[in-house]
């Protein structure tokens, strides 16, 4: 795959973070960065590191999106941060309702107030699909309504919302990616 030089201008020489970064999009997203030469690539994840966490230069910091001490620590610095945590399974979030939306809503907002009180520049939130509920065209716009069909979704709408908050008050750049 050839990386863009612009790309490469823009990753090089800087500090970024990945919430979630021991899953299969945040690893390979902090090995992307490592490989478009940042200075410094945090992952923060809830799981513990493993023996697999082999590339020596990232750094993996275990924690929680919900304890706002450890989030300004490991945002401290940082250029742009990733945020991929999340709680992602659609059935399990009907049972645990409070539990989705304790992480998927307060803890965004709480990166995203972490963020904003180190200076980082840029939020990149992975929101999903889910929010639009059943699609009424395909290939889905932006524009297209957000009707979340279950709690999981939801969380996720106001994960959006708490980002826009952000962005609209011109503190912290955000842009939400619907994977």
């Amino acid at each position: 795959m050839s990386i863009p030089p612009q790309l490469e201008d823009w990753a090089s020489g800087h500090r970024f973070c990945v919430t979630g970064g021991r899953g299969v999009l945040g690893s390979r997203l902090a090995e992307l960065l490592v490989s478009l030469g940042s200075a410094d690539v945090v992952v923060f994840d809830a799981a513990t590191p493993t023996s697999q966490d082999r590339n020596t230069s990232i750094r993996y910091v275990q924690g929680s999106i919900l304890d706002s001490e450890s989030l300004r620590s490991v945002v401290d610095g940082c250029h742009t941060v990733f945020h991929l945590a999340a709680l992602t399974d659609v059935h399990r979030s009907r049972d645990q309702l409070e539990r989705f939306f304790e992480v998927n809503a307060q803890g965004t907002a709480l990166v995203g107030r972490a963020c904003q009180n180190a200076g980082v520049h840029r939020i990149i939130y992975a929101s999903t699909s889910h929010v639009y509920g059943l699609p009424e065209e395909s290939p889905i716009s932006e524009g297209h309504p957000l009707r979340p069909r279950s709690p999981y979704a939801a969380s996720k709408v106001a994960g959006e919302a708490a980002m826009w908050g952000f962005a609209l008050g011109a503190e912290v750049s955000s842009d939400i990616l619907r994977l």
